[in-house]
């Protein structure tokens, strides 16, 4: 799977100039028109390359389930001792 293939990026825009605010994290942001903010960058790896990007850190592979499509996956890792 190509690395540009496998990542996906979010973003919101602006339809219109305003002020958003945040009371709880007594934020206060300005957006203009048209503006973007990134909001997410998911990766996504087939099934065996994430149990190598597990192993690279030191997690073991214990068990995979792959949805009947191949389309997603939950892995358990378990973490060994070095």
């Amino acid at each position: 799977m190509e690395r540009a293939h496998s990542r996906v990026e979010m973003h919101l825009v602006s339809r219109r100039a305003q002020t958003v605010t945040i009371p709880g994290a007594e934020v206060v942001a300005d957006f203009a028109a048209g503006e973007s903010i990134w909001t997410e960058s998911s990766h996504k790896y087939t099934p065996e390359r994430l149990v190598e990007v597990g192993r690279a850190v030191g997690l073991v592979a214990e068990r995979q389930w792959i949805e009947p499509d191949g389309r997603f996956c939950t892995t358990l890792f378990i973490a060994r001792s070095r």
